[in-house]
């Protein structure tokens, strides 16, 4: 935004344009402001320094602004396209270490990159409109911009509030990930069953934010093998067997209710869950009935 006021408003378009050239930084800012946010940026600054770089090499090019809009709305489509990527491996990981994961919930992740591909499709077609333009013109363009902007970062700032425990789920997946081959002399069934009896008889899928490292603790037994054992005799990860048996436990109350309107969100929260969306999500993905409709059938 500075350059463009600088570029329009006092003269330096004359002799410098190098508004272009930062729709290449757009992508990468975009990719690793989510790979902060999601604990899994691993790469030394040096190396994610290196993203930067078509930047610089293109300074020199500055004056053939449609080549560099070109480029760089393929340099954006590509690195959004690397950071949805990343936000469905980090749901996918999150979901072998935690109870408390829901798809609908880490929603909001995937909105804001929505948000972000919106804003730069827009400065897109501002860029291309630029000398087509009047200054009242751009002067809104600019304004439609600021306010986007902000209005993107604010919804982010409100989202990680409210969310605060985004952890480094990836990282940890990747810790839990067995070998095949090391795992064949094994029997998953007997482990299985010493997790699931574990689990019940303390009844640890009651706790709302319940992880694999907490069975681990409890059962004695390596998250490996836990993950291992639950992936290979229940076919689901973590996250959809603890919800199962949270699950389980609400229809099992609800078949013992006397009351003709039960109160289907405590008997969630008691099971476990920690939301109603949470809550109504996975029971209908289960069952193929809201809770509602469950109990109107029993």
């Amino acid at each position: 935004m500075a350059t463009n006021f600088a570029e329009e408003a006092l003269g330096v378009r004359s002799y410098l344009l190098i508004t272009p050239v930062f729709t290449l930084a757009t992508g990468p800012l975009v990719y690793f402001l989510f790979k902060n946010l999601l604990h899994a940026n691993q790469h030394k600054q040096e190396r994610r320094l290196v993203h930067f770089l078509p930047v610089l090499l293109a300074l020199p090019f500055t004056e053939y602004t449609q080549l560099m809009i070109a480029f760089g709305t393929v340099s954006q489509l590509i690195y959004f396209a690397f950071t949805v990527q990343l936000v469905g491996l980090y749901q996918r990981a999150s979901a072998e270490i935690r109870a408390d994961v829901n798809t609908r919930d880490l929603q909001w992740i995937r909105t804001t990159v929505v948000m972000f591909v919106i804003f730069a499709l827009v400065d897109l077609v501002r860029l291309n409109m630029q000398t087509y333009n009047d200054i009242s013109t751009k002067a809104f363009w600019y304004f439609i911009d600021l306010v986007w902007l902000l209005a993107i970062n604010l919804y982010l700032v409100v989202k990680v509030h409210n969310q605060p425990h985004l952890e480094d789920s990836i990282t940890q997946a990747q810790e839990i990930t067995f070998n095949e081959v090391d795992k064949q002399a094994e029997d998953p069934t007997e482990i299985f069953n010493a997790i699931h009896n574990t689990i019940m008889q303390h009844y640890l899928y009651r706790q709302p934010r319940l992880t694999i490292h907490d069975v681990a603790e409890v059962i004695g037994l390596g998250v490996k093998d836990i993950s291992w054992a639950i992936n290979t005799c229940g076919g689901y990860n973590f996250n959809e067997y603890i919800n199962s048996l949270r699950v389980d436990e609400v229809k099992q109350q609800l078949q013992c209710e006397n009351q003709a309107t039960p109160n289907l969100l405590a008997l969630a929260m008691n099971a476990g869950f920690n939301s109603k969306s949470s809550f109504n999500s996975v029971f209908k993905k289960q069952t193929g009935y809201t809770p509602s409709q469950f109990s109107k059938l029993i």
